[in-house]
């Protein structure tokens, strides 16, 4: 399978889980009690589930992207790892629908975190391993930079669903913490590559809209 098809329908995923989960907010009916205020107070953590599981799921979709970019092409285990995740994405919409009333469902959520760390490591170490599928750009202290990195996160997610036993709050505060971390990629030739691609090609289209101009 070309990567573009792959990443089309993962894209495609990411956007309808994104978007699946304002589904479960409500806004009060206008004879409700109370007003807003204690309309809110009953719903704040159907709002809070929302604002942690999009985040999450943006910071999740942002490491896909970044794993992608390091590839040249894919094989059947990384298209069926990748399937994978995009089950678990789907999944997570339906976990926060629970999560801001029973401590099950933070707990199920917290295994679908995992899972979804998971996934997302072993995409990495099967490309890694098999170095044909990487971009060329992609050293050798590149692949042990980064995997590193990658083997850390499903240890601090797990770390996260423990310490969900004892405080539901703190764990989901290390979630989005953990999440917010995939903000920071660590660079690599293949970043380096694109990036002076994507410059090369804004110069060239810049140069090619003069030459139209004149």
């Amino acid at each position: 399978m070309e990567k573009g098809r792959l990443e089309g329908l993962s894209d495609n995923v990411f956007a309808v889980a994104m978007t699946i989960l304002v589904f479960d907010l409500r806004l009060p009916s206008s004879d409700a009690k109370g007003g807003f205020a204690k309309f809110f107070d009953v719903r704040w953590p159907h709002y809070l589930a929302f604002v942690i599981t999009f985040a999450l799921i943006a910071m999740i979709w942002v490491r896909h992207h970044w794993i992608f970019r390091q590839l040249r092409i894919l094989d059947s285990a990384l298209l069926v790892l990748n399937m994978a995740l995009l089950a678990l994405i789907i999944f997570l919409p339906f976990t926060t629908s629970a999560l801001a009333s029973y401590l099950l469902a933070v707990l199920v959520y917290g295994l679908a975190v995992v899972a979804v760390s998971v996934v997302l490591a072993a995409m990495w170490l099967w490309a890694s391993t098999h170095r044909n599928l990487l971009h060329p750009g992609v050293s050798d202290d590149d692949v042990r930079r980064v995997s590193k990195r990658v083997l850390v996160s499903p240890l601090f997610y797990v770390a996260g669903f423990a310490i969900s036993f004892v405080s539901v709050a703190t764990a989901m505060v290390v979630y989005v913490l953990i999440a917010l971390s995939y903000l920071w990629q660590p660079q690599t030739g293949a970043d380096r590559a694109s990036v002076a691609f994507e410059e090369q090609e804004a110069d060239e289209e810049m140069e090619a809209g003069r030459d139209r101009r004149t």
